[in-house]
């Protein structure tokens, strides 16, 4: 899996995902799991999008390198048995997100890591064949990385540990009223 891992405020996320979809892709989110295989895809970052956001960190991303349809899995055991979830090994292939946030954990403000990502292979559902990253998939994920790092620049933060920070994330972190969940 290829990942790049970010540290910022929700709002901070939020203009990273607003200069994303102004690029053209698609946040397709997953709130919670659907009593049929389906999933709200959203073009652009409005109020709604925040709102799921901030309940619900974890995201997709579609774009032109989005082949396939949406997969879905239908879950087979526990208490969410019958329902279904977006399969992010199958179809698309789908970008795999988080949003950077700050949340209290055991009391305290702290930084919760993004990301943007994508896996090693994907299921093709028409040639029922795992297939690699394609260049185009490729390409978007470099050019996501690129504006992470523009917008969150490499930051030292103890010795031996650097990490890609936005600047209002960073200047809590340096005012010691966050941590970082690495910490």
């Amino acid at each position: 899996m290829s990942q790049i891992e970010y540290f910022a405020t929700f709002d901070e996320s939020i203009e990273i995902l607003r200069a994303l979809t102004a690029e053209g892709l698609q946040i397709i989110v997953e709130p919670e799991l659907a009593d049929t295989p389906h999933a709200t895809s959203f073009t652009s970052v409005d109020d709604i999008v925040k709102g799921i956001l901030a309940l619900a960190p974890g995201f997709f991303l579609a774009g032109p390198f989005s082949r396939d349809d949406i997969a879905y899995s239908q879950l087979t055991g526990g208490t969410a048995k019958g329902k279904f979830a977006i399969d992010p090994l199958a179809g698309g292939p789908l970008l795999q997100c988080l949003a950077a946030r700050v949340r209290e954990v055991d009391g305290a403000p702290c930084l919760l890591p993004g990301y943007f990502s994508y896996q090693d292979a994907y299921l093709n559902l028409r040639s029922n064949e795992w297939e690699k990253p394609t260049a185009e998939l490729k390409g978007a994920f470099r050019k996501i990385t690129s504006l992470v790092k523009s917008r969150c620049p490499a930051f030292e933060y103890k010795v031996g540990s650097t990490v890609f920070i936005a600047p209002k994330a960073r200047a809590m972190l340096e005012a010691n009223t966050v941590t970082i969940s690495a910490d």
